[in-house]
């Protein structure tokens, strides 16, 4: 009996500092009480805390994405995801600015060509010299004075195109009037409709002067005209890929804003932690109660 009750008490001896055997087993027993196993369990609260500390926020993560992409995923430890992203944030966004930098230097290009070659000077004599053509009975049609300023031009010759003109044998206005100067649609018309291909400097109607008329209907086009659509074209194609490469730094922005939440929250869960206890071998016919934390991780 004796023997039975001392190999129950040695794991109790070697579990903190119990007291040593008296000889007396109630005695003995007894004086191995719970609080003698608390410091195991401390040592199990202060390791499970270290492994808390390891864990992702998944707020983080996707906060970190969310501003430069791929950073949430390094945080997470998914490298090769984080430098995925990254890779196509610098690829994009490198692309929208060179071709918003083409955009512009075509758009100077045509813009300058056009203010070299275009004028409304000589878009007013034509209309002063073919107008006759265009004319309806019983409306009076002014001649438009070149020899003012630009704005007053431009305002005699809307006036003037918006009037209604025989076109092709039935009454209409003009397709459109020509915009102010320097906009947007000023750069646009003249470029775009036959009525103004007269005040490109190269026109020559069919007679061989500078101002014959051709017919406002015809498909005729100077080469001028062609030239500088090609160029504003070709400007706004770099703008579309510009603002194409842009979309797409919003979509990755958010995609690995998304990742990296998700790459932090599966990070947290490939934590297994198990904690058991089992009785060690001290040497000398000693053992003791133990306990054991093992973590797997998986990366």
């Amino acid at each position: 009996m004796k023997t039975v009750m001392s190999i129950f008490l040695y794991p109790l001896i070697a579990l903190g500092g119990l007291h040593g055997l008296t000889g007396n087993a109630r005695v003995d027993l007894l004086s191995a009480s719970v609080t003698d196993s608390v410091p195991q369990t401390s040592s199990i609260m202060v390791q499970n805390q270290i492994d808390d500390s390891r864990k992702k926020s998944s707020i983080l993560g996707g906060a970190m994405s969310l501003l430069v992409p791929g950073s949430g995923e390094y945080y997470s430890e998914r490298y090769v995801k984080g430098a995925v992203f990254f890779a196509v944030e610098v690829a994009v966004v490198t692309a929208a600015i060179v071709y918003n930098n083409k955009g512009n230097n075509k758009t100077n290009e045509f813009q300058n060509y056009a203010n070299q070659h275009w004028s409304a000077v000589d878009y007013a004599n034509w209309i002063n010299q073919n107008s006759s053509h265009y004319e309806e009975s019983g409306i009076t049609y002014p001649t438009i004075n070149t020899n003012t300023s630009q704005s007053d031009l431009f305002a005699q010759i809307n006036a003037w195109e918006a009037l209604p003109h025989q076109l092709g044998g039935d009454p209409g206005g003009f397709s459109h009037e020509l915009p102010a100067y320097n906009t947007q649609q000023y750069y646009e018309l003249i470029g775009k409709y036959s009525q103004f291909k007269y005040g490109w400097d190269t026109y020559v109607g069919p007679d061989g002067t500078r101002y014959g008329d051709d017919g406002y209907n015809v498909n005729y086009i100077p080469q001028q005209m062609k030239t500088y659509a090609d160029n504003r074209g070709k400007a706004n194609d770099y703008y579309y890929t510009a603002s194409l490469a842009a979309g797409l730094i919003v979509v990755n922005h958010v995609l690995s804003a998304l990742d990296g939440a998700w790459s932090a929250s599966n990070y947290n869960k490939q934590f297994n932690s198990e904690v058991g206890l089992h009785l060690q071998d001290l040497g000398g016919g000693a053992v003791a109660l133990t306990t054991e934390l093992t973590v797997k991780v998986q990366l």
